[in-house]
């Protein structure tokens, strides 16, 4: 969990109250998808289970990648995240929201909000950033329904949405 100590009044600072205006947001979109994270051949720290969850992942659908593994030796977890080849934990990419001077109170959109872990990977970052929402918030189901087999449609939503 992000702390006070580290993160300072920044934890406490004001959200602005609803309907005090237009709003600037950030739209977002993290990568931290199992698609991505299989891909990546890095950790996150979920130790043993994660592993196996992502090497199961990388098996059935990236069979070229297991493949090519096999056959040459890949960077460790460890240095591939020292050369920035890893994406970035919710929790790393709030840290540097927050270094880039992003307020408490900034609405964010999440793009692609099927994040590898769930809610539990996401808390530190909603913690740090209350005012999130997805397409998934902004719009009935039946409002998705005709976009359900087509994600990368679904970045256009947030327009409609406003």
């Amino acid at each position: 969990m992000l702390d006070k100590q580290l993160l300072g009044n920044f934890l406490s600072s004001r959200i602005p109250p609803k309907g005090s205006g237009p709003s600037k947001y950030l739209a977002l979109h993290l990568r931290f998808e199992i698609d991505m994270l299989a891909h990546s051949f890095c950790e996150f720290g979920g130790g043993e289970t994660e592993r196996s969850e992502l090497r199961a992942y990388r098996e059935l659908h990236f069979p070229q990648d297991t493949k090519s593994l096999k056959n040459s030796k890949l960077a460790s977890p460890t240095e591939l995240r020292k050369r920035g080849r890893c994406p970035l934990t919710p929790e790393e990419a709030a840290l540097v929201l927050a270094g880039l001077g992003f307020k408490r109170g900034t609405y964010i959109y999440l793009a692609g909000s099927h994040i590898y872990g769930g809610k539990s990977k996401m808390n530190s970052f909603t913690n740090l950033y209350p005012n999130l929402v997805t397409k998934e918030t902004l719009l009935t189901p039946s409002e998705l329904a005709p976009f359900q087999n087509f994600s990368s449609q679904g970045s256009w939503l947030m327009e409609v949405a406003n």
